[in-house]
């Protein structure tokens, strides 16, 4: 590096002494020197494609001259530009699509969307806006920490509605977990074993770190104590790293109180709504 700039120093150096004898009483300054036209600036050519003189690039600092047309190299960088431009909105499709693999949903509601859901009244509809909110400002929930808590018998959408909105923001490049307490509870359990690769901190932290948590079944049969704490305790630890967490389940307020604790039902009442679907099930309908 420090030989080519005392190759270019020497050349400049030159440069000057030349146009010293040439140009007395003109500016000679470093800026001067380097507008100054090294020979001629355009050649006798033409380029085939735009039919236009070709220019001629010669730099007191290199002695290569080249012959170049401006348009076609106006054309390489444009060209350039777009194909950066292409490789990172393929990058961005490859993020999304590995978050949606990750994400777990069923094969029912998987890249399932607000529009395929059709509210049978009006507080149907007032749902469905509400989550479409939720969805369309995520990245304020996030900051937030803001949850939910989807309430109602089965067939009343909530699982749609769910869907939905993780299929939202995994479009937005947030990354989303949809599971259920029992595959929760079985992962945790699968690290008890003496062959266990993973541990029971590692098992729970993993429903953490997803941007998103959605767990259905909330209110199925615990089958110990221990279960139960093992979903309040995933549940919490979420709640203090601000992360948003959607519940489902089949249970009336009340009910899921009972099996959450008031504690853990207050912190989503804190940082988040409560949805009740207390309509009739559309597939009982059909």
């Amino acid at each position: 590096m420090e030989k080519e700039i005392l190759e270019a120093q020497q050349k400049l150096m030159q440069k000057r002494a030349d146009l010293g004898v040439q140009n007395r009483g003109k500016d000679l300054s470093l800026t001067s020197i380097l507008e100054q036209p090294d020979g001629p600036t355009v050649s006798d050519k033409k380029c085939e494609i735009h039919d236009v003189y070709l220019k001629i690039s010669n730099s007191i600092f290199s002695e290569n001259v080249r012959e170049y047309c401006e348009e076609c190299a106006n054309d390489r960088e444009k060209q350039r530009q777009e194909d950066e431009l292409a490789s990172q909105r393929a990058e961005k499709q490859r993020r999304i699509a590995r978050n949606f693999n990750e994400c777990q949903i069923g094969k029912r509601f998987s890249g399932i969307k607000f529009d395929s859901y059709k509210p049978t009244n009006e507080k149907a509809k007032n749902i469905l806006e509400k989550c479409e909110i939720y969805a369309a400002t995520f990245d304020r929930n996030l900051s937030l920490g803001a949850s939910l808590i989807l309430l109602g018998l089965p067939g009343t959408g909530k699982n749609h509605l769910a869907a939905a909105i993780c299929t939202e923001i995994l479009n937005q490049e947030y990354t989303a977990l949809h599971t259920t307490v029992m595959k929760m509870i079985r992962r945790v359990k699968s690290t008890w074993s003496r062959e266990a690769e993973e541990t029971e901190q590692r098992a729970i932290l993993s429903f953490c770190e997803p941007d998103l948590l959605v767990i259905d079944e909330v209110g199925v049969q615990f089958g110990s104590e221990t279960e139960k704490l093992l979903l309040t305790e995933i549940i919490n630890e979420r709640y203090e790293r601000v992360r948003p967490t959607i519940l489902i389940s089949n249970l009336n307020m009340k009910n899921l109180t009972e099996v959450l604790g008031e504690r853990v039902v207050d912190r989503f009442r804190d940082a988040g709504e409560v949805l009740v679907f207390d309509w009739e099930s559309w597939r009982r309908k059909a």
